[in-house]
C-alpha cells in the first residue's frame, strides 16, 4: 500500500516517520494487523485510484492512500484504522476517474468502510473544464453509469446528457493545470 503525508506510524517496535520522507511510502500489506498509528498531521485523508495522479498531488494537509482502482482488504482495513485513529476530525475524499468504474470505486469504499468519503473533483465542473480530454461513453458505461444516478445525479445526468467520460489522470491541481494528455 503506498501513503504519502505527514505521519508516523509504529509496526511492533520500529517507528516510521512519513514526515521524514520526501516520496511516498510503501506499507506491506502484511503489517496491516501490527500497525499503530501514532500521529497524522493531516486535515484530510485522501483515496487515490490512480498512481500518476498520486505522485502528482502536493501535500498541503493531506494524507493520501493510493487504492490502485479498487482497494483490497488491506487498504480497507488501514483506512478503518485511520478512521477510528482521526474520526470526524479530518474530511475524507476520494479522487477517481468521473466514469462508471471511478463511481463504482468511490461507492464501493463507503459501503466496505463506513466511511464518510466525498468525492474530489469528480464533478460537472472538471467534465467542464476539460471538456477537449473527454471519452464517449460505451453502452456498457451508460449501463452503469444508472446505477449510480442516485447519489450522484447531476454528474452523471450530465455525463449521460453530454456522452463523455473522464479519466482523472487528466485532471490537474491547479486552475490552469492541465496534464498531457499523450503521456496516458
Amino acid at each position: 500500500m503506498y501513503l504519502k503525508g505527514n505521519a508516523i506510524l509504529q509496526i511492533n517496535e520500529q517507528i516510521i516517520d512519513l514526515n521524514q520522507m520526501n516520496h511516498y511510502f510503501v506499507l506491506p500489506s502484511i503489517c496491516i494487523n501490527d500497525l499503530k498509528i501514532k500521529n497524522i498531521d493531516a486535515k484530510q485523508i485522501m483515496t487515490i485510484e490512480n498512481l500518476t495522479s498520486f505522485h502528482d498531488v502536493p501535500l498541503k494537509d493531506t494524507f493520501y492512500i493510493f487504492t490502485n482502482g479498487f482497494h483490497n482488504h488491506a487498504i480497507e482495513a488501514f483506512l478503518k484504522c485511520l478512521y477510528d485513529f482521526l474520526g470526524e476530525s479530518v474530511n475524507y475524499f476520494h479522487f477517481g476517474d468521473i466514469d462508471a468504474g471511478g463511481f463504482h470505486i468511490y461507492e464501493s469504499l463507503i459501503k466496505k468502510t463506513q466511511i464518510p468519503f466525498q468525492p474530489y473533483k469528480m464533478n460537472v465542473e472538471m467534465l467542464k473544464r476539460y471538456k477537449d480530454y473527454t471519452k464517449p461513453l460505451t453502452q456498457n458505461d451508460r449501463k452503469r453509469l444508472l446505477f449510480f444516478k442516485e447519489s450522484q445525479n447531476e454528474v452523471i445526468d450530465y455525463m449521460l446528457k453530454n456522452n463523455i467520460k473522464l479519466e482523472q489522470e487528466i485532471i490537474g491541481e491547479n486552475e490552469n493545470e492541465r496534464k498531457d494528455i499523450n503521456t496516458y
